[in-house]
């Protein structure tokens, strides 16, 4: 009899901290899948758009906001962020290298950079990162792309930004 009533204390015990565990998880994305519009990456950071469908926020605090129109997600509290982006995507100039960049706002986040290297032209490479972030305050995600030099075509095929709060 004692115990049949411990194992019922721990699968209780159990059971609330995944019910806690539950109410802090939210994500939202991002993405373009089979993408054929191109976008021009010059020398100078400019806004990636394109994307095409959003990932609806979920989980128990819903403070992921994807809006597939402006190309940006919506952080509505300070926390801790998974970020992750990846991207595969044609170049219309070959041997050429495209630096992408996560912003809030306007501002770049620190360590949030990767490189898409055209070997080329028009056959498809893939780049990707993944960082933690940690606003105070509610944050505007976007990605930023420049080309090291000149203006480069930039066609996506697939792209995905997604953002999970893990606390």
């Amino acid at each position: 009899m004692v115990r049949a009533l411990y194992v019922l204390i721990l699968s209780a015990a159990s059971l609330q901290c995944g019910i806690v565990h539950a109410q802090k998880v939210a994500y939202g994305g991002l993405y373009v899948s089979g993408g054929s519009t191109s976008q021009n990456a010059t020398n100078t950071a400019a806004k990636v758009t394109g994307f095409t469908a959003s990932q609806p926020a979920d989980g128990g605090d819903r403070s992921i906001v994807a809006n597939v129109s402006a190309d940006t997600i919506s952080l509505l509290s300070g926390g801790v962020y998974l970020i992750q982006f990846d991207v595969t995507a044609e170049l219309g100039t070959a041997d050429v290298q495209i630096y992408y960049t996560l912003r809030n706002g306007a501002t770049a986040i620190t360590g949030a950079r990767c490189k898409l290297e055209g070997e080329a032209t028009g056959v498809p490479t893939n780049t990707s990162m993944s960082i933690l972030f940690k606003p105070t305050a509610a944050a505007t995600l976007s990605v930023y792309h420049e080309s090291e030099t000149g203006t480069v075509a930039v066609t996506p095929t697939d792209m995905h930004l997604t953002v999970i709060r893990i606390q």
